[in-house]
């Protein structure tokens, strides 16, 4: 198999959580498109230097948090918080779904405003599903470091929600 052939194989076997990687970063679903196409290119143009075919998945999910973080830095002054009124268009309402949504909407919001290493081990633990050893394997840190941000991520998260609940902000 060329090497055309093998890329298309693993664009269309990967693309979906290259792509959640992004958006979960990015929080953005246009900017993270882009972020997940730049992602592969970079991908297909390291393809060679990749040594272990069964570390592939954990190696694209690092190219595409590099590329997401590369491009939230590229785009620092133009990312904005998800559009509000976008997600509200697409709820069924029902009191149950529109509490559960707002809930989302103030946790997609609070998980923009803090920094992206924090965003970062958050989007590997809980949407993502990795271990905190995973986490540290891909990000090439200390066990300790990964467990610590974690816990620093989940407080300020805590934080945040508990004072716009306070001020009546949602």
């Amino acid at each position: 198999m060329n090497k055309i052939e093998f890329f298309k194989i693993l664009f269309n076997t990967h693309y979906e959580k290259v792509y959640r990687t992004t958006y979960l970063i990015i929080q953005n679903e246009f900017i993270a498109r882009d972020a997940t196409q730049e992602a592969f290119i970079i991908a297909y143009k390291q393809l060679d230097n990749l040594k272990d075919l069964d570390n592939m998945h954990s190696w694209l999910t690092v190219v595409a948090s590099n590329q997401a973080k590369n491009t939230i830095k590229k785009h620092a002054n133009c990312i904005p918080i998800a559009d509000i009124n976008e997600l509200e268009n697409k709820l069924v309402y029902s009191a149950n779904i529109i509490e559960q949504k707002d809930k989302e909407i103030d946790l997609t919001k609070a998980l923009n405003t803090i920094k992206v290493k924090y965003r970062e081990v958050l989007v590997f633990k809980y949407y993502l599903d990795l271990t905190d050893q995973e986490i540290a394997d891909m990000l090439d840190l200390p066990l300790g470091t990964v467990k610590s941000r974690i816990s620093r991520a989940k407080m300020i998260l805590k934080d945040i929600l508990d004072s716009q609940n306070e001020s009546g902000v949602v």
